[in-house]
């Protein structure tokens, strides 16, 4: 039969789980690393490691890899899921901003190669938009103007902006469902 002291020596981690959390916060010490500082400020870290992180910045090679272990530490002695989450907040806000900037860069290139179908297409999408000046930044791109793309590209950006802040004002919110 086994004693009380065996059992509670299976109950805590083992060595490799607790090397994988420990790489884990030290993971997440680095990402916090790539923040700007008023993503940092918005953290509500620990003055500690906001100190560390600051002093991070500025060295090079061997201090700074001895910095990134002495952050890991600190992140081991920290709540790290709501940091987690922040980030992964963040990352997902900017993929969402990509995806929206490559649609817009799709629909300037079809309204330049496909001409009026892909005009006829936009208008139907978002029919706010000014019909006749897309069609004439349209004819100037694909003519080759100076600026007519980047003018295009502004019309395009500017009237999915309005259509999508539009969409999500018209929507009735979660509470009113």
């Amino acid at each position: 039969m086994m004693t009380h002291d065996e059992l509670d020596e299976f109950d805590r981690p083992s060595r490799g789980a607790r090397k994988r959390e420990a790489q884990a916060a030290k993971d997440l010490g680095e990402a916090l690393l790539e923040l700007s500082e008023a993503d940092l400020k918005a953290l509500d870290l620990p003055e500690r490691l906001l100190d560390a992180l600051h002093h991070c910045r500025g060295l090079r090679k061997e201090a700074l890899r001895r910095q990134r272990q002495y952050i890991g530490k600190l992140m081991r002695q920290v709540d790290t899921g709501p940091i987690q989450a922040a980030i992964e907040a963040r990352e997902a806000a900017r993929r969402a901003q990509a995806r929206r900037f490559h649609r817009m860069e799709q629909w300037r290139d079809r309204l330049i190669t496909e001409g009026d179908t892909a005009l006829v297409s936009f208008c139907d999408a978002y029919p706010r938009v000014n019909r006749k000046r897309l069609a004439t930044l349209a004819a100037d791109a694909r003519a080759q103007r100076p600026g007519a793309s980047r003018a295009l590209f502004r019309l395009v950006s500017d009237t999915m902006q309005t259509s999508d802040t539009m969409q999500t004002s018209d929507s009735p919110s979660p509470e009113d469902q």
